[in-house]
């Protein structure tokens, strides 16, 4: 059998299966086989044309991003009125946009480069934790809304 040819079993609910991979598993001797989708079917992949970056670029633009998460995390929400709540909601959306593009981006470099550059290591490393404080500001800004604002579904414009 030829990569992507199908193999056709009468017996379960999946009846073909497609060859994907030859020399397999631990010895290397194993044939690999998955349900077969007929490509009509098949779900595109969609690939975010992430452009290829150098690192000093990358550092420009993670100390624009390092501003912006800044400016989302300072406040305290309690304190703030609403535009100035209405604010810090966009400028999160925006800075987690952002963080999400430069973690897009770390998939160019390789695991080796990764580990190698400590500088680019800190700057992944920093900007996933980034990600995870901005993600845990936007619930936070989703239930000062309901509790304090009294919204009962948060709109589309709205974190």
């Amino acid at each position: 059998m030829k990569l992507g040819e199908v193999f056709h079993v009468d017996y379960g609910p999946t009846r073909d299966w497609a060859l994907v991979k030859k020399n397999a598993g631990f010895s290397g001797n194993h044939w690999i086989f998955i349900p077969d989708k007929p490509i009509g079917n098949a779900k595109p992949l969609i690939k975010k044309h992430i452009p290829k970056v150098s690192i000093p670029r990358l550092n420009k633009l993670f100390n624009v991003v390092y501003d912006n998460v800044q400016e989302a995390l300072k406040p305290e929400l309690s304190f703030l009125n609403l535009q100035q709540l209405e604010a810090v909601s966009v400028k999160t959306t925006e800075a987690l946009a952002e963080t999400k593009t430069i973690l897009a981006m770390s998939k160019q470099f390789s695991q080796q480069q990764l580990i190698n550059d400590i500088q680019l290591a800190n700057l992944f490393e920093t900007t996933r934790t980034f990600y995870h404080q901005l993600s845990n500001r936007a619930e936070q800004i989703k239930q000062f809304r309901v509790d304090f604002l009294g919204e009962m579904e948060v709109g589309s414009d709205h974190i």
